[in-house]
């Protein structure tokens, strides 16, 4: 199997040699980063302070949670920030 073969079996979820479709087409995924910015930017424009920390602290994956506050550069605390 070829590094081509790969692409179009992993990759496009094709058949690497004959380029039949395998099934369904694979779903295309935001990045975690835009996933998570978007999450954030419907919260609620009134909350703030440690109610907004949490509430952006709680929609970060489980495996990148760690203190809102202790990161002061966080945009997604600040709604007003550019």
């Amino acid at each position: 199997m070829t590094e081509d073969h790969l692409a179009r079996l992993l990759g496009e979820g094709i058949h690497p040699v004959t380029g039949a479709k395998l099934g369904k087409r694979f779903p295309s995924l935001q990045p975690p980063r835009e996933r998570i910015a978007a999450r954030v930017a419907r919260l609620d424009p009134g909350l703030r302070g440690e109610a907004r920390a949490e509430a952006v602290l709680e929609r970060r994956p489980v495996t990148e949670r760690r203190p809102v506050l202790e990161r002061s550069s966080d945009s997604a605390l600040d709604p007003d920030a550019a």
